[in-house]
């Protein structure tokens, strides 16, 4: 799902071709995350389909064409529906957590602290197993 928060988000901000997506998700997280060509492409298409994004097809002379998406007010919901989204399922994942992080302007504060609160009692309880198995290991 992180990967469609970032496509979604990249866009917000503007047109792009799916080149400036993949470069621009690679910049906003640092590397953390990046995105694959297949998924990108995939994702891109699923959301043309469902009208979350436009796509204007730019001929080149000599070169293969290329495609603009743009953000739909779709688009601008799906974003915002799914940045919210994070269930308890998903605060183990780093890259679900911190895609929500770098857009968290995106949000309302009390949907940012129902994440930070997620993400939290999820490391908590790794903390408690961490701890558990010390207990026994020095028992």
């Amino acid at each position: 799902m992180y990967s469609e928060i970032l496509i979604l988000a990249m866009l917000r901000t503007g047109q792009r071709h799916g080149y400036d997506i993949k470069k621009d998700v690679d910049r906003a997280l640092g590397g953390m995350v990046t995105l694959n060509n297949k998924t990108l492409y995939l994702v891109l298409k699923r959301f043309e389909e469902i009208g979350a994004v436009t796509r204007q097809v730019l001929p080149q002379a000599g070169k293969p064409n290329r495609h603009l998406y743009q953000l739909t007010e779709r688009g601008i919901e799906l974003l915002q529906a799914s940045l919210r989204d994070f269930p308890a399922s998903q605060a183990a994942s780093e890259a679900e957590f911190f895609t929500r992080v770098a857009f968290f302007d995106y949000l309302e504060v009390p949907e940012r602290a129902t994440i930070l609160t997620r993400r939290l009692a999820y490391l908590e309880g790794c903390l408690s197993y961490l701890q558990a198995m010390q207990h026994m290991a020095d028992s």
